[in-house]
């Protein structure tokens, strides 16, 4: 009884550290999300600047008077670019950090269900067992019930002094015990 209760125990830590496991998988997969809709902003915010860097380069072309002004926006730019180029490289490096850490929380919590499995079977087996044991003390107690009664009867039977009867019945319990061993 006792290991059942330690058993129980155990699955029930178990499936708290797997909820627990399940809440960051869910915090990583919002995060992963975000990053993703960050990424795609980054993207297209890139995309824009990009363009506007060759409208203003090509603008440069037209007018030397304009050239300066535009060297200098162009520089801008790219100083921008570099800056959303190293926040996606930061985004990417994050996107693949959650994904290795929701790849190990997936993996964790299969080792975990594994468990539970196995704990479940054990904790079925100790109760068959268990139910096993009570029947056999239910038997053994039925037994000792009606041996209790037969000797009961030998003991009224000796106080009445037939000695006869006495050894009859006591020859009739001695070929059922010995049958019984058999």
């Amino acid at each position: 009884m006792k290991t059942c209760d330690e058993k129980d125990k155990i699955v029930s830590k178990t499936l708290r550290e797997l909820k627990e496991i399940i809440e960051n998988c869910d915090t990583f997969e919002r995060q992963n999300t975000k990053l993703q809709v960050d990424l795609t902003l980054a993207l297209e915010k890139l995309e824009e600047m990009t363009e506007e860097a060759e409208r203003f380069a090509q603008e440069s072309l037209n007018s030397q008077k304009q050239l300066a002004d535009s060297e200098q926006k162009r520089e801008e730019f790219k100083i921008q670019a570099q800056e959303t180029i190293k926040q996606l490289n930061y985004i990417l490096f994050l996107f693949i950090l959650i994904n290795n850490n929701l790849f190990r929380c997936n993996a964790r919590v299969k080792k975990l269900e594994k468990d539970i499995d196995r704990y479940k079977l054990d904790s079925t087996q100790m109760l068959e067992k268990n139910q096993q044991l009570t029947k056999e003390i239910e038997n053994f107690k039925s037994q000792n019930f009606t041996l209790k009664e037969e000797i009961s009867k030998v003991q009224t039977d000796l106080n009445e002094s037939n000695v006869c009867k006495f050894i009859k019945f006591i020859s009739k319990i001695l070929i059922r015990l010995i049958l019984d061993k058999l």
